[in-house]
């Protein structure tokens, strides 16, 4: 797998999903989608998203992050991973612990945190349509992006 290639990064609220594309560790593409309350219809909106995505964008690989629970992001997340699985795209699921602890030097205590380091990268995310989702997006896409170009580099 080439660190070259793209990546949609999901992040999932209840209410909200994210989906951003990168290739390499360029950003090149941001989306979020106000999510209804009936779990049918956001799956529905959800794979049309996808599906639309990644036609325009060919991405190879998604990462979503990880919920240990039974709450609806965890079950829309879910509905991600199987999309993906149907259309041969690797997943890599990330836990949030792991993005807070392994993202910088020095981990982080909480989400916050996280989120103001992605905005001093990208101030552009700071944009309302966008929400604080946003920012979780990128910071899984960063994280695995990042990982790929490290292993990239060191096995070669």
């Amino acid at each position: 797998m080439s660190p070259n290639e793209c990546l949609a990064a999901f992040a999932i609220s209840r209410r909200s999903i994210v989906l951003s594309i990168w290739h390499g560790l360029d950003l090149i593409h941001n989306r979020r989608l106000a999510l209804h309350s009936s779990q049918e219809t956001s799956e529905r909106s959800i794979s049309e998203l996808f599906n639309r995505s990644l036609q325009e964008f060919q991405f190879t690989t998604a990462a979503v992050e990880h919920h240990n629970d039974s709450s609806r992001a965890s079950l829309l997340g879910d509905h991600i991973r199987r999309l993906s699985r149907e259309s041969a795209v690797s997943v890599y699921e990330i836990p949030r612990k792991t993005l807070q602890q392994e993202f910088w030097m020095t981990p982080f205590q909480n989400r916050q945190q996280l989120r103001d380091a992605v905005l001093n990268i990208w101030p552009v995310l700071s944009d309302r349509h966008l929400g604080r989702i946003a920012c979780d997006a990128v910071a899984i896409g960063l994280f695995v992006q990042t990982q790929r170009v490290l292993h990239s580099a060191l096995s070669q």
